[in-house]
């Protein structure tokens, strides 16, 4: 018999609620989906909000990765818009990870794991920024990003239309406004 390790409970949890949502998330059906019993999760995980808390680190971990392949090697513009779809076909994807991620009762009181997982943003907007902006224009981009984003995945966007077009409207107006601002 082999011994269910952390990152499968993660994983099985991650593909709950994926596939379910968070709220299906039990211990009694997570240990069934790993095979184990549910008073073993507690030796793992202290509580439901300790096993979210990781769930989310590789969420958070995910999405870094996504962004920087996205990023690759593009010129600052470029590289943005990249990991802004990216950013959104993440969400889109996977809603209930995504809200994870930006569930404030979660966070790590020192953001390492956000920071880590943004950097991508920051370092194509620096140079595009230029004095020092980097951060933020960064933090612009998120909050742009992320009020898109969740109007579309709540379905309670305000006005009628596509919502391709107006995000593509709004990353590229933000783009040319830091461009702007550095010069």
């Amino acid at each position: 018999m082999t011994k269910t390790s952390d990152a499968q409970i993660v994983e099985a949890a991650r593909q709950i609620i994926i596939g379910q949502g968070i709220d299906q998330l039990t211990q009694r059906g997570l240990a069934a989906a790993v095979g184990i019993k549910a008073p073993s999760l507690y030796k793992r995980f202290a509580d439901q909000a300790a096993l979210l808390r990781a769930v989310r680190g590789q969420a958070l971990a995910d999405l870094e990765a996504r962004l920087r392949r996205a990023a690759g090697d593009q010129p600052p513009a470029p590289a943005a818009l990249r990991m802004a779809n990216a950013f959104r076909a993440y969400a889109l994807e996977a809603p209930g990870l995504y809200r994870l991620i930006f569930d404030a009762a979660l966070q790590d009181p020192e953001r390492t794991l956000e920071r880590a997982a943004l950097a991508p943003f920051e370092a194509a907007l620096a140079p595009l920024a230029g004095g020092g902006q980097g951060a933020s224009s960064a933090h612009a981009m998120l909050a742009l990003l992320h009020g898109l984003v969740r109007l579309e995945i709540d379905g309670a966007a305000p006005m009628a239309g596509p919502h391709d077009e107006a995000f593509r409207f709004a990353i590229y107006a933000l783009l040319q406004g830091i461009a702007r601002s550095a010069g």
